[in-house]
């Protein structure tokens, strides 16, 4: 069925954003390894000086393989430079080398200067123009991690920078240098403003057949309006026979990463479809929520954030001039998600999402029908989860596979439900095929890039779903069940600049087993070979 909680829902799936890329590590350029040239002696141990960070025995380990060899002068620079590498390894900066020294018994000493932090230097690469990002700022989020006259941590340091990335506004790029005292090390962060306006438009046919398959949507993000990393973010979206909006408002919260989300969207429809119009349904949907998002783990290779959100939800369905439904949905959420990657090639996704919520069908026309049906009305909790994982085989090929599902502890609201169908769910499907209160769905993806521009995938999406938990009440679907199952091909366009194109065409495998007594899907089509096309411009 058509309303406004499942049409919102196809839209959040549809416009959910790509899983951002981490950040490419920072590889230290390798020093060349000194000639081994001249006279050798025998080593029976060493020794250390100035080291605290690292103990003696931890040390020890370290250059244990050299003792008792025959080493000459280039090679005890290397075992030096071994130490350093150590504690390079734990995060620390020092200078390890061989101070003028009389080698006695054969034991060498090896002198460690372990740096102290100084201070942080804003460099604005634009000097003309104000950074969009307060300077302090920026000082004062590296200094909560990092404080002046304590040993140089470049794990701490690091995690601070992969935090000022996250800033909207501005760009970032750290840097240690001697400092201005004798073993102190700065942090010199090299700074440009990001593009205050960017943006993009497109044109898709993910839409809901219903209210127009044909989707012209648009997104403007102002970046840093009140220079303090912040972002305002606007979506609007228009079919035939819907149009939606969205604003959002991002913001940072103290020193450590905290941030705060506040969201508020509407949504109104009319059917205009030939097949439904005759229902004249219509209907609007409304929503305001806030989410306080925390980072748990920031480093090149691992990201794990926490998010606490409350939602509010209003939902309106009428037919003609009778109301049919009128609603509201009040949910909590709280969610961890995470990426990790592997050896800089590899890239795994996951999130766990659990919701709490109140479906409040008091006064509403449809209260009496769910009373003595599937009973949404009242409390309910379920648990989303989503994993996802790309690995490259050669330069040119790589194989994907996701996997997302829900569980749930009571029969579910359409605007709560799991979808199987759509261009991110299973593609040989409508977006309004198979709706469950609990459901898995699998995507395998072959993805080979043919050239700089052109990238080709071969997919198989499954999906299963259960309508719903709890299937003993009048009227209840005979088949509460529904396995979807389909395979296809993607060919993607880009300029790697500004524009890009996606053409997919999938095939069904097998039946649809919720067909309607004609062999039409829910949407009132049999499509066997279904084609989605995306364009976007981005500026």
């Amino acid at each position: 069925a058509v309303d406004a909680g499942a049409l919102q829902q196809q839209l959040q799936r549809e416009r959910s954003p790509a899983v951002p890329e981490l950040p490419k590590p920072v590889k230290p350029s390798a020093a060349q390894a000194p000639a081994v040239v001249g006279p050798s002696f025998a080593v029976s141990g060493f020794a250390f000086i100035g080291n605290t960070l690292l103990s003696e025995a931890q040390l020890q380990v370290v250059v244990a393989n050299y003792v008792g060899q025959n080493l000459t002068y280039a090679e005890l620079q290397g075992v030096a430079a071994a130490v350093a590498d150590a504690y390079r390894e734990a995060g620390w900066v020092v200078r390890s080398y061989l101070p003028q020294q009389e080698v006695s018994n054969g034991r060498v000493s090896i002198q460690i200067v372990e740096a102290q932090f100084g201070q942080v230097v804003v460099q604005n690469t634009d000097a003309d123009v104000a950074l969009r990002v307060e300077p302090e700022i920026l000082k004062d989020r590296v200094l909560a991690a990092q404080r002046p006259g304590e040993p140089v941590n470049t794990l701490q340091i690091d995690e601070a920078l992969l935090l000022l990335e996250e800033l909207s506004g501005v760009i970032v790029q750290g840097k240690l240098a001697p400092g201005q005292k004798d073993r102190e090390t700065d942090l010199v962060l090299q700074t440009v403003n990001a593009p205050f306006i960017t943006g993009d438009v497109r044109m898709d046919n993910t839409g809901s057949r219903a209210t127009g398959s044909t989707q012209l949507s648009g997104d403007v993000t102002l970046a840093s309006p009140t220079r303090v990393g912040d972002a305002l973010d606007l979506n609007l979206m228009h079919t035939q026979g819907s149009d939606y909006a969205r604003i959002a408002y991002r913001r940072p919260l103290g020193l450590h990463g905290a941030v705060v989300d506040v969201s508020s969207s509407y949504l109104r429809y009319n059917v205009v479809e030939v097949g439904f119009s005759a229902l004249q349904a219509s209907g609007s949907a409304s929503t305001i929520g806030v989410t306080l998002g925390y980072p748990l783990l920031r480093t090149r290779s691992t990201n794990l954030t926490a998010a606490l959100g409350a939602e509010r939800k209003h939902y309106v369905n009428d037919a003609g001039i009778n109301p049919v439904s009128d609603y509201r949905i009040n949910t909590v959420g709280l969610s961890l998600s995470g990426q990790h990657s592997v050896g800089g090639s590899g890239l795994t996704t996951a999130s766990l999402n659990f919701t709490t919520g109140k479906v409040d069908l008091s006064g509403s026309p449809s209260a009496l029908a769910d009373a003595t049906g599937a009973q949404t009305h009242g409390q309910f909790g379920k648990l989303r989860y989503h994993i996802s994982g790309q690995q490259p085989i050669n330069e040119r090929i790589s194989l994907m596979a996701t996997l997302r599902g829900q569980m749930a502890n009571k029969n579910l609201d359409s605007a709560e439900k799991f979808y199987l169908g759509g261009g991110s769910g299973v593609r040989a499907y409508s977006s309004s095929e198979a709706a469950g209160s609990a459901g898995q769905l699998v995507n395998i993806e072959l993805q080979t890039r043919l050239s700089a521009e052109f990238n080709l995938v071969g997919f198989y999406d499954w999906g299963r779903v259960q309508v719903n938990t709890d299937n003993a009440f009048p009227g209840a679907p005979l088949q509460n069940g529904a396995i979807l199952r389909g395979a296809g091909l993607s060919l993607g366009w880009s300029n790697n600049e500004n524009a890009e194109a996606r053409l997919i065409w999938a095939q069904r495998i097998g039946r649809n087993p919720n067909a309607l007594a004609n062999g039409s899907d829910s949407d009132g089509t049999l499509v066997k070979h279904r084609f989605w096309l995306t364009a976007s411009l981005y500026y």
